[in-house]
């Protein structure tokens, strides 16, 4: 024993030395699992005196001793397991001291309880024993009590829900079956005795905080599995009452009372005991008693109590209106007196809505949202009858404009609450965030239950905000009425989900109901732009205000003069595209670029000054460890030095400390392709002239080609490592140059991102003879691609970006651009060992086929060597790990992908032709190899087809000319993969993606038996099947 208690000692001494805590904990260890070493532990714990140095060496013991029966009782003889449980009662019984930690008790009756739950034959008469400790205490306490006792009692009772009842605990079904059994046994026996100890000392130890408060968690457990006769009675219910007054029992009282109205009962009863025990006055008198209780949980647990009861409420109308339907007429006074109990509990909900702290208004969410669910039930219903509707609405109006008003007081951002952007949104933010997503459930039911009175409480809202702004200026208005006027705005269409049509002339009765939902918006637009609310400096206002002018790009669609100069004006300038702050504008580009694809039409005479306004936004800077480090930093920590903080920011709530101002330099980056990718449209945009466009192309990526010719020359790149850090911050640190390079490149892309598509700038470029000059300029630009490429073929980063924007040239560009493919591959686009560089390259490739067919064949004929070879290395080489497996997974995918599309362009002579044919052999092995790995049947089907397609090309004798040697293919390898795939045991017949594989290879039997005939049934039968 004493070597125990000193390896304890040692093990959890924070001064041991680490060498000897390991032996001790290696020694404590060695008695858990020794078969005696539960008497030690058990008579350690019996003889030591409870003083504060001994106490973790006795809960050691006890823990070692409950892992024993839980886990090792099968090591233990019943003689022994009743040693043990005698012990430890005696020892209760005689030696309990008042002064035991509480977490020793705990301990101590999860102990009791686990060997009552696993052995309950050995211990009949537990729930006798744990009554008459209560009632007949064994030994006597101070002041004469038996709370001693009754506190082992309670914390038994207590874990009971734990150990036995919660369904949040994963148990075997062996452990599913004890438990039951327990728990009948204690229905059986003694729950409704302990129920009556749990009142008993609810009424006799008031004066005792902690023995009630445990009292009450334990009554809380049993309610949801006891019969409700055992809790539905006048003095215990009365008592609850009581203690709900109670500040220290107040909190676990209302979750007993939570407890009973979520009980499971028939309608009418729930109806009826929530009537009878008057809990809507009771709940109005706890909200009303502390409006501005300190103690939010007890605030937040009116709430979840007054939620039970809308809820239970709302299932019983719902209930009484089920069985009405069926004709059930004695359901009728239910259905009117839950709905009456709705109605009278509605304004408490609200009440608590509108509670400042968000977990209360939170806790009585569901309430509302199934009430306006409802709402919205009773409102289509009556819609067909112009009298019940009328009624509804009257009876009603006054409840749902409050709701309404209070649902939009939620809505807004409590002022004293700091505000973030991007990386820098605090943890408060992001939860008044999803408070405000919830709170558009009920928000958006209350525009389908009453459109007219949603409309005149919204728009309202909106008009007198403007109002304010018009009066005296957008800079007066504190940013969270700016931001929540418009984030109102912003919501309305979303929740009628009618698109927005400001035109005057309407086609079709759709889209003149459109315009009448439009209607009202005009007004409210003329006012915001003349309000300028845009001038004010919370970043906030201007993130919403430009969404909601990419929301409503119709109305400047049809108001294209004035009101769309202006909010162009707006983007281009201080308050959008060039804000101050970084994570701003992040934003902002993405929201420049849907609009100016929505206005294209009505940009062609402003563009150029649109372009000259954004120039300067163009420049992509090198980047530097101290500025990405800068930009990391503002993700975590003030950015203000980097970037200034806009004027009357700071005092109105934008976070400056937590990272709000800036975003990381990849994250910018990606945002700033958003901008090139802008100007590609103002620059391609219908009727402009050619010679036009090439000059603001050409004014567009002369400094990126610059930069690129620099960067060329110097060679700075090359002395960086060759293969760059996953880590965007790392690159930047590693290989400055590189990183750069590869932007620049991306960004030309980009510009070609927003051209149309090559037929469209086929109808465009032929129509002038300034489209040499264009062809000349995209000429210039691939040479200088080309030349970058011959140098850095070994950076995965170039490759990438030329990749891209390659691809983006060719869809802009089309066939003008494919005589430049094979210098791009020779030049080293695809890098022998990387197979993410293929997996992006193939796509591409198949796309130029399918698309330009014919056109290609000699291309194709010349590449497909080199890039065959580079694709058997790869599929052959085997994975070193999971993630390569995944990868190569994936490259058999785009492998079959590539094959597929040469053959639906009716391109597959490129496989046959000259020296191409001499790996044919070599792709019909992959193709088998694939086949017959039945690891991924999607993949596994597509093998076949290709070798269908194969079969179709070269075997069929009445389509073309059949391929010299291919018959004796089909029959020594093709053939015998049919077969040899059904024979895989690892082939799951019951799979549904095997049946397609299944299908897939019948038709390669039928098309074999269309083109060989009888002779393909005589090798089955005089060959192939011997064979097997």
């Amino acid at each position: 024993m004493e070597e125990l208690e000193r390896a304890v000692s040692v093990a959890l001494s924070p001064q041991a030395d680490p060498q000897f805590k390991q032996q001790a904990t290696q020694y404590c260890e060695q008695v858990r699992t020794s078969p005696d070493g539960w008497r030690t532990c058990l008579q350690l714990f019996t003889r030591m005196q409870p003083q504060p140095a001994e106490t973790q060496v006795r809960f050691i013991c006890l823990q070692i001793l409950q892992d024993v029966v839980r886990n090792q009782s099968d090591r233990q003889t019943p003689e022994e397991r009743a040693f043990l449980r005698q012990t430890l009662w005696q020892w209760l019984t005689t030696c309990l001291r008042p002064s035991e930690p509480a977490f020793l008790k705990n301990r101590l009756a999860n102990l009791l309880l686990v060997m009552a739950v696993h052995h309950p034959q050995e211990w009949p008469g537990f729930f006798d024993d744990m009554m008459r400790l209560v009632s007949d205490p064994p030994q006597p306490t101070p002041g004469g009590s038996n709370n001693m006792y009754v506190d082992i009692f309670l914390r038994v009772a207590l874990d009971v829900e734990e150990e036995v009842v919660s369904s949040l605990v994963v148990r075997t079904p062996e452990q599913l079956a004890r438990n039951m059994a327990f728990k009948d046994a204690m229905r059986e026996k003694a729950i409704g005795p302990w129920i009556q100890i749990l009142y008993q000392t609810l009424a006799g130890s008031a004066h005792q905080p902690e023995i009630p408060a445990l009292c009450l968690r334990a009554l809380a457990t049993y309610i949801p599995w006891i019969d409700i006769q055992l809790i539905d009675q006048p003095h215990l219910l009365r008592l609850l009452f009581e203690l709900c007054q109670l500040e220290a029992y107040r909190n676990d009282a209302l979750q007993c009372l939570i407890e009973i109205v979520h009980k499971g009962m028939k309608p009418a009863a729930k109806v009826a005991l929530i009537l009878r025990l008057k809990f809507i006055p009771f709940a109005t008198q706890l909200v009303a008693q502390e409006p501005d209780d300190e103690i939010l949980t007890y605030v937040e647990r009116i709430a979840k109590f007054v939620n039970a009861q809308g809820e239970e409420l709302l299932k019983a109308w719902n209930d009484a209106a089920q069985a009405i339907a069926l004709h059930e007429t004695d359901m009728q006074a239910v259905l009117f007196v839950s709905y009456q109990a709705i109605t009278e509990l509605l304004p408490i909900g609200i009440e608590l809505l509108t509670h400042s702290f968000d977990e209360t208004s939170a806790a009585v969410l569901p309430f509302l949202n199934a009430y306006t669910t409802l709402m919205k039930r009773l409102a289509r219903i009556a819609g067909t009858h112009p009298t019940s509707n009328a009624q509804l609405r009257g009876s009603n109006a006054p409840a749902w404009r409050a709701l309404l008003g209070a649902l939009l007081t939620k809505m807004r951002y409590d002022p004293a609450q700091a505000y973030g952007v991007g990386g820098g949104a605090s943890e408060e933010q992001a939860e008044f965030l999803e408070l405000r997503k919830e709170l558009r459930i009920a928000f958006d039911a209350m525009g389908v239950i009453d459109e007219p009175l949603f409309m005149d409480v919204v728009l309202g809202a909106i008009h007198r905000t403007l109002d304010r702004a018009l009066a005296t200026a957008p800079t007066a208005l504190h940013w969270t009425d700016a931001e929540h006027a418009l984030y109102l705005l912003y919501t309305v269409p979303e929740t009628f989900r009618i698109p927005l049509n400001f035109s005057p002339s309407h086609a079709t009765a759709a889209a003149a109901a459109s315009a009448r939902f439009s209607e009202p918006f005009a007004p409210l637009w003329t006012k915001l732009l003349s309000s300028h609310l845009i001038t004010h400096p919370h970043p906030a206002v201007a993130l919403m205000y430009f969404e909601n002018v990419t929301r409503y790009a119709a109305f400047f669609e049809v108001h294209h003069d004035q009101p769309l100069l202006q909010v162009l004006h707006e983007f281009v300038g201080a308050t959008g595209l060039h804000h101050a702050l970084p994570a701003v504008r992040c934003r902002i580009n993405y929201l420049f670029l849907r609009c100016v694809r929505m206005w294209r039409n009505r940009l062609v005479p402003i563009a150029p000054d649109l372009l000259v306004a954004i120039h300067d936004l163009l420049t992509i800077d090198p980047p530097t460890a101290s500025a990405t480090a800068a930009a990391a930093a503002a993700s975590s920590s003030s950015a203000a030095a980097a970037t200034p903080v806009p004027t009357g920011a700071a005092s109105s709530g934008l976070n400056t400390a937590t990272g709000n101002t800036s975003s990381p330099s990849s994250t910018l980056f990606d945002s700033q392709l958003y901008l090139f990718e802008s100007v590609g449209v103002l620059i391609a945009l219908d009727n402009v002239p050619i010679s036009k466009q090439v000059e603001l192309l050409r004014a567009a990526l002369t400094p990126s080609m610059t930069a690129i010719a620099a960067h060329v020359e110097s060679g700075a790149f090359r002395r960086e490592p060759a293969a760059a850090p996953a880590d965007p911050n790392d690159q930047v640190l590693q290989c400055p140059q590189t990183l750069h390079l590869h932007r620049l490149l991306m960004s030309m892309g980009s510009v070609f991102q927003g051209f149309p598509s090559w037929d469209v700038m086929e109808r465009v470029v032929t129509r002038s003879d300034s489209a040499d000059q264009l062809a000349a300029l995209c000429q210039q630009i691939l040479d200088q691609m080309l030349i970058g490429l011959n140098q850095a073929s070994d950076r995965g980063l170039i490759r990438e970006a030329i990749r891209s924007t390659f691809k983006r040239m060719t869809a802009s560009l089309g066939p003008a651009v494919l005589y430049h493919i094979e210098p791009f591959l020779s030049a080293g686009l695809i890098a022998a060992d990387s197979v993410p560089d293929m997996l992006d390259l193939l796509p591409f490739i198949g796309m130029i086929v399918f698309r330009f067919k014919a056109s290609l064949t000699d291309t194709l004929a010349k590449l497909y060597l080199p890039l065959l070879h580079r694709l058997h290395f790869l599929l052959r080489r085997p994975p070193a790990g999971t993630d390569e497996l995944v990868e190569q997974t994936e490259l058999k995918r785009a492998y079959l992908t590539f094959f597929g599309n040469i053959f639906m362009a009716d391109m597959e002579n490129v496989l046959v032709m000259g020296e191409n044919g001499g790996e044919l052999m070599a792709v019909i092995e992959i193709l088998e190899a694939i086949a017959l790995d039945p690891a991924d049947g999607t993949i596994q089907k597509m093998a076949f087809n290709i070798l269908n397609r194969m079969i179709l090309a070269w075997l069929d004798q009445t389509d073309g000319t059949p391929l010299p040697g291919f018959d004796a293919v089909v029959k020594n390898q093709i053939i015998p993969v049919l077969f040899r795939a059904l024979l895989n045991p690892r082939l799951r017949l019951g799979d549904g993606v095997t049946l397609v594989v299944l299908s897939e290879m019948s038709a390669i039997h039928r098309h074999l038996l269309m083109c060989l005939g009888w002779a393909y049934l005589s090798y089955l039968q005089d060959t192939m099947f011997p064979a097997l």
